[in-house]
């Protein structure tokens, strides 16, 4: 529960884009004097027909509609984090905030990336961010950021995988 004082006192509002609550307590958090956390969950949600988590769509109208999101929230969180006084003195933090929502919402569209070969989802990513090329500065840095990541942490897979396939050769004398 929040008091309301505190959202009018800081122009708190629940952004329109869909699904975006983690930026709204991210805000509220942050300008909270203090808060109090309750280890029970508390959570009551509004589904309507139109929501992107709901309906029927094509593989590529799901990531378009997520992508969409993404997009949107990102500037909303960007610029609230930019405009944030902790976050200016702090900008590693800002960073650390800026790549897990683009991981959490990333995970979830690579969950339907699977059936499609590279060139369907260059052209539904190309579709997507096409109509907001000039705007996003900060999500092709996090972008690119997340796929340094996974690209290590790819590159740290492969290692263990040769170690334990070495280590299984040992043990089976097939070396």
């Amino acid at each position: 529960m929040t008091k309301r004082d505190l959202l009018i006192e800081n122009n708190i509002t629940f952004s329109p884009i869909r699904s975006e609550d983690d930026i709204w307590s991210l805000e509220v958090l942050f300008c909270a004097k203090r808060f109090l956390r309750i280890p029970n969950i508390c959570f009551i949600r509004r589904m309507h027909d139109s929501g992107i988590s709901f309906g029927e769509y094509t593989t590529s109208e799901y990531i378009q509609r997520w992508m969409e999101l993404v997009i949107l929230a990102l500037k909303d969180l960007d610029n609230f984090l930019g405009e944030t006084k902790f976050f200016k003195e702090n900008p590693n933090l800002r960073y650390v905030i800026i790549k897990n929502f683009v991981s959490r919402k990333l995970s979830t569209i690579y969950g339907k990336t699977k059936d499609l070969d590279s060139f369907e989802l260059y052209n539904i990513f190309l579709e997507t961010f096409g109509k907001h090329l000039g705007e996003q500065d900060i999500l092709v840095s996090a972008l690119l950021a997340c796929m340094n990541e996974d690209k290590k942490n790819l590159q740290n897979a492969r290692q263990r995988i040769e170690k334990l396939q070495d280590e299984i050769n040992r043990l089976t004398g097939k070396e």
